[in-house]
């Protein structure tokens, strides 16, 4: 199922992604498997975010936290922090998402090349963006790049690239900015 929903969010159609993200999720709840349903909840906060309702995502993926803390992957659990932490930095509660990206980092920085670690490298880099740590953020968009390149994340890569065009704007170098934004379309 997660794959089905990872294609519909590469092809764009994320609203879709997400309805059959939440009717998933709905499945495994009334099967009382927690871990998948977690999953599935992180996977629909992120695409929350995307479809820009981070309140919504900040409740899904804070309902994942909660399903998955009783399960035993803490991949997932990772997962649902990092997802939470994006939702408090797109409403502005930086204070929030720092810890909750620390502990999610702290787990998923041992399985470089999975998308759900490059996802959490692409939320650490637009925090250190909005913090204008922008030497910071081009330290977590590389790793991301790198993995997302390994694993052949296409989306991901393209999420990263453009992450660097921003950095690159911030330190007001016009050509790399163009440089990145023409790789990320490609």
């Amino acid at each position: 199922m997660l794959e089905e929903i990872t294609q519909l969010q590469k092809e764009g159609q994320y609203e879709r992604a997400l309805n059959t993200a939440k009717k998933a999720a709905i499945g495994h709840l009334k099967k009382n498997e927690a871990d998948k349903a977690a999953e599935l909840l992180a996977h629909s906060g992120s695409l929350l975010c995307i479809l820009n309702h981070p309140s919504k995502a900040r409740s899904f993926s804070l309902e994942a936290i909660d399903l998955s803390s009783r399960g035993s992957q803490p991949l997932i659990i990772a997962h649902a922090r990092s997802v939470a932490a994006l939702a408090h930095i797109r409403l502005g509660e930086l204070e929030k998402a720092d810890p909750l990206l620390d502990i999610a980092l702290e787990t998923l920085n041992k399985f470089p090349e999975d998308s759900r670690t490059i996802s959490a490298q692409l939320v650490a880099a637009e925090l250190s963006i909005v913090r204008e740590e922008i030497e910071e953020a081009r330290i977590f968009l590389a790793d991301a790049l790198s993995s997302a390149k390994k694993i052949g994340r296409g989306d991901l890569q393209a999420e990263a690239l453009l992450a660097l065009a921003i950095c690159e704007e911030r330190a007001d170098n016009h050509p790399k900015i163009l440089e990145f934004l023409l790789q990320a379309e490609a």
